[in-house]
């Protein structure tokens, strides 16, 4: 099972908690490490995106939510909530996320 990770972005420490870290586990299996870590810096940009988006998420303390490394995936918007329903109630089990670039 996947724990919280940290990585900084410039100077500045980014956080994400057990589902986002799955998340990005995923998208290393399925995309390569250097793409994985692309999609994990554009997900910082992203967080007040999906903040606005999905306000009532998990997660208020990191950086980002599992909903950011979704749609800095490409994931459609439309499907960033069902995913990350996945990831969240998961113990480990991937999710295909090669339908989306």
């Amino acid at each position: 099972m996947s724990a919280e990770m940290t990585w900084f972005v410039g100077m500045r420490e980014c956080t994400a908690g057990a589902a986002s870290s799955r998340c990005f586990d995923d998208l290393v299996r399925q995309r390569g490490s250097g793409h994985a870590e692309e999609i994990r810096d554009l997900a910082v940009r992203k967080r007040r995106r999906s903040r606005s988006l999905w306000p009532n998420s998990p997660g208020k303390d990191m950086t980002v939510i599992v909903e950011a490394m979704l749609l800095a995936a490409g994931v459609p918007e439309a499907e960033v909530p069902r995913l990350a329903r996945q990831y969240r109630s998961s113990t480990g089990a991937s999710v295909d996320l090669s339908e989306w670039r």
